[in-house]
């Protein structure tokens, strides 16, 4: 995906690459926001993450789902506990 505008405000974003994807040279390594996270999978191919897991994953694999997971769980529970009902 090519981002046509780096500027818009985002948060909560965890940018995953492989290192052997051809198409990662044209995703975010750095986060932008200090609430968002980079994962680079060292040996990751092309969607390798979105694949379901197989007990021959690579390790570098497995860790980035678990690493993924987290933050997934950190940045949603974080926003759901502080949200408030505003009717």
């Amino acid at each position: 995906m090519i981002h046509h505008d780096l500027k818009k405000k985002t948060s909560r974003i965890i940018y995953l690459h492989g290192s052997d994807d051809v198409w990662s040279t044209l995703g975010l390594i750095e986060p932008r926001t200090k609430d968002s996270v980079s994962i680079v999978i060292k040996g990751g191919s092309h969607c390798a993450d979105v694949y379901p897991s197989r007990s021959s994953d690579p390790p570098q694999l497995k860790k980035a789902r678990i690493t993924v997971a987290f933050y997934f769980k950190k940045m949603v529970v974080g926003r759901i506990m502080f949200c408030t009902d505003k009717r």
